[in-house]
């Protein structure tokens, strides 16, 4: 099948019609993540069986990963994404319609596959559309709206509160509204071949620098987020004290990926992925010593929540760099599958660390992994030659 390319104001458009419209999911998911938590601690389920019900997306993500592309290649991008958009929107209205745990597992597992096809087609689109000059600042609004996008949806919570339909509703409303911007979106803007949009597990092998990017942004991202402020009360902090440094590594994510874009197009990106990695271990090594003093712990907290995005941005980027047409979207299944192993892996790794080596195993659990990447990536050579021909 041939590739179509986009004149420069149809692409335009299309490439803000996308990032709009899953900047809107992103504050779908701002809404439940925190939502479907606190609903079921008040119907009795313990903490485990909350992490576990946390981590079906995850397992949407590791199952459904490598044959979604193959999909996106028969159905086309615009299709499938409404389709994906239409799946979490019937989930948001099965959740208040059966408020029952075990059912809630099942739901969340299907909130979770919808969710891995919009990522994976929304970020496949914005990479075809994007071009080399362009490609890391375009990857980096991308990852800068959908963060965004996530921290004013945890801000429309305490607005709904949690009791009835309200916050389902509001989030319903939003997932609806992201179908809208892709009517401005350009059809199908770079067709994919079916045979070239299979065989995902072997893009982990023919980009595992890119991909690796994925694996630990998962560890760290729910392994930080969900156990810095536990590393913080571990050292006297009081539950707010706790809560503002979620908030300033938070923050990092929001600021960050524009800065680490705007690199992205100027200097070699594998470099630049290798000096990210450094910096979030050195800033990670550098925490114990910084935790009782307010400015020096911000930064650091401030530099690893920015390097986590960057490394999302990065990864993307190459991936676009290296992969077209069904290839990359194979190569964004991959990426997203390897974030999935990471979001169920990272977490009790690294509470296993903090109880093994307290009071600091939080830090060194963070620099312990980032270094591990580091490593690799010092040894790594991509073969570009052959990875463009999608071997």
């Amino acid at each position: 099948m041939t590739s179509v390319s986009p004149t420069t104001p149809v692409r335009d458009v299309s490439l803000v019609a996308v990032i709009a419209s899953i900047s809107v999911v992103g504050v779908t998911f701002g809404i439940t993540t925190p939502l479907l938590s606190l609903l079921m601690d008040t119907m009795g389920a313990s903490r485990t069986v909350i992490g576990f019900n946390a981590a079906m997306p995850a397992v949407a993500a590791i199952l459904l990963a490598p044959v979604l592309p193959r999909l996106i290649a028969l159905v086309g991008q615009r299709p499938f994404m409404l389709l994906a958009l239409g799946g979490v929107l019937a989930t948001l209205i099965a959740f208040p319609l059966w408020p029952s745990i075990p059912a809630w597992f099942v739901i969340r597992f299907l909130m979770g596959a919808a969710a891995t096809a919009l990522f994976i087609v929304s970020e496949t689109w914005i990479n075809q559309l994007a071009t080399e000059r362009t490609r890391g600042r375009v990857i980096a609004v991308y990852s800068t709206v959908l963060s965004l996008g996530l921290v004013i949806g945890a801000l429309v919570l305490p607005v709904t509160g949690i009791e009835g339909w309200a916050p389902f509703v509001a989030a319903a409303g939003m997932t609806a509204l992201a179908g809208v911007p892709l009517l401005f979106a350009g059809r199908q803007m770079a067709p994919m071949a079916v045979h070239e949009a299979g065989d995902v597990l072997r893009y982990v092998r023919a980009a595992p620098d890119a991909i690796g990017a994925a694996l630990l942004m998962g560890v760290l991202y729910f392994g930080i987020f969900s156990l810095l402020p536990l590393y913080g009360m571990a050292l006297g902090f009081d539950t707010g004290s706790a809560a503002r440094m979620v908030a300033v590594a938070g923050s990092g994510l929001v600021v960050c990926p524009l800065l680490v874009g705007w690199l992205a197009d100027r200097m070699d990106r594998a470099r630049l992925l290798r000096l990210l990695v450094a910096a979030m271990v050195v800033s990670a090594l550098l925490l114990p010593w910084a935790m009782g003093a307010v400015l020096p712990r911000s930064a650091l907290l401030f530099i690893i929540g920015g390097g986590l995005i960057g490394l999302y941005t990065l990864g993307l980027t190459l991936l676009g760099q290296r992969f077209q047409g069904g290839r990359l979207a194979a190569a964004n299944g991959a990426f997203v599958l390897m974030f999935g192993v990471g979001e169920m892996t990272g977490p009790p790794v690294m509470g296993a660390v903090m109880d093994l080596v307290p009071p600091h195993g939080f830090a060194w659990a963070v620099a312990g992994v980032c270094a591990a990447y580091g490593v690799f990536l010092l040894g790594y050579r991509p073969a570009t030659s052959s990875v463009a021909k999608g071997v």
